[in-house]
């Protein structure tokens, strides 16, 4: 079985096989081609998330200080990924402190680190704290103009700590109301462009059925692709991310779908199976969103890059970018079709786990011409 597989299995386990991932980990980061093989600081952060999970913070921490060693300038500031392993391992002042000090440093107006202290203090039923960050959070959002996009999420976090902890709603949830209001019909919008140069302005959104343009980047032990096979999907006005999601991974092939696999954007938002807690330290502990609730016309833009991730293991990456709006489907595909559909390809579609006949077990082994199978005989 390939490691990637393998690591996929245990993750997915009910509960998580922690301790044999931790093993698989361990092993894909020691391969001699791991750099070109996978995706090194996604693993490490995977391996940072095992060891908290079982109890091993100070391994944790010096994975997750490995992981940021490897980040690129311009990336975003993952001191509180610390912070949440320390919050986890009961030293809070030293989380606080640390809290505090990425909050000093952080820009007018991003709240990533409020949100992040927010949902960590969350998950060890720390109401009050997680109440503190989330209502100071969401006060810098609103006073900035949301450019990280949090305020609906710290929003939703403090309604869910305001009854937990029995208090009354406040004029700050109901200002996020009116805010997330706006924001959808489009006002605040147009008032974050005003006063920017024009090559600042936003790519413009989508508008009736659209074509998304989907390839394959890179992925199990391919590496990263520079020439990928691809699809061209039709996509309607109420056709949700999950919707497209079902599509790519049936036009992509795919036959084992019990994998974990999301929607994930230059501005830090990942939209998939939903959680209670942040997605992870992969992507600045922002909880996913739930992409069953969200349509895709609603969240793309015209001429933006956003990637489809399936099977965290294996990593298969999909660049994805809408092509085309305005369109009519009953001239281009000759129905209205129910969900999105592939109007266009190239290039043959590789097998998730790399095998290629019906009893090849994906390690590369020859075929056996003497095994033949029931239908053969």
């Amino acid at each position: 079985m390939k490691l990637a597989e393998a690591l996929d299995k245990a993750l997915a386990a009910d509960p998580p096989q922690h301790s044999k991932a931790v093993s698989l980990l361990e092993q894909m980061l020691a391969h001699p081609e791991a750099e070109d093989a996978y995706d090194v600081p996604q693993l490490l952060g995977l391996l940072a998330q095992c060891y908290t999970a079982m109890g091993h913070f100070k391994a944790a921490i010096k994975t997750v200080k490995r992981m940021l060693a490897r980040r690129l300038d311009g990336q975003p500031d993952g001191r509180h990924l610390i912070a949440e392993i320390l919050v986890k391992a009961g030293r809070v002042d030293e989380a606080e402190k640390l809290y505090m000090k990425i909050a000093g440093d952080a820009a007018p107006g991003d709240a990533a680190v409020h949100e992040a202290a927010g949902w960590a203090y969350h998950s060890v039923g720390d109401a009050p704290k997680a109440l503190y960050w989330a209502t100071a959070g969401l006060e810098v959002a609103l006073r900035g103009g949301d450019p990280g996009r949090r305020v609906e999420r710290l929003a939703a976090l403090r309604e869910k700590l305001i009854d937990t902890l029995g208090v009354d709603p406040d004029d700050l949830q109901a200002r996020a109301g009116r805010f997330l209001a706006d924001d959808q019909a489009g006002l605040h919008e147009a008032k974050r462009r005003k006063g920017r140069a024009v090559s600042a302005k936003k790519k413009p959104r989508v508008h009736g059925w659209f074509a998304v343009r989907v390839q394959l980047v890179g992925g199990g032990d391919m590496g990263r692709l520079s020439s990928g096979p691809g699809r061209v999907f039709l996509v309607g006005p109420e056709h949700t991310l999950k919707d497209l999601a079902v599509a790519i991974d049936l036009a992509f092939a795919r036959w084992d779908l019990a994998h974990m696999h999301e929607f994930r954007f230059p501005d830090g938002r990942c939209y998939g199976i939903p959680d209670d807690e942040p997605g992870g330290p992969l992507f600045g502990g922002e909880p996913t969103i739930d992409y069953e609730r969200h349509r895709v016309g609603a969240v793309v833009r015209q001429g933006e890059d956003f990637i489809y991730v399936f099977d965290f293991g294996a990593d298969w990456q999909h660049r994805c970018q809408v092509t085309r709006d305005g369109l009519n489907p009953e001239e281009v595909a000759g129905i209205v079709p129910r969900n999105p559909v592939p109007i266009w390809g190239w290039g043959s579609m590789p097998d998730q786990y790399g095998r290629r006949w019906e009893g090849d077990t994906g390690e590369g082994e020859g075929e056996d011409d003497d095994d033949e199978s029931e239908d053969d005989r």
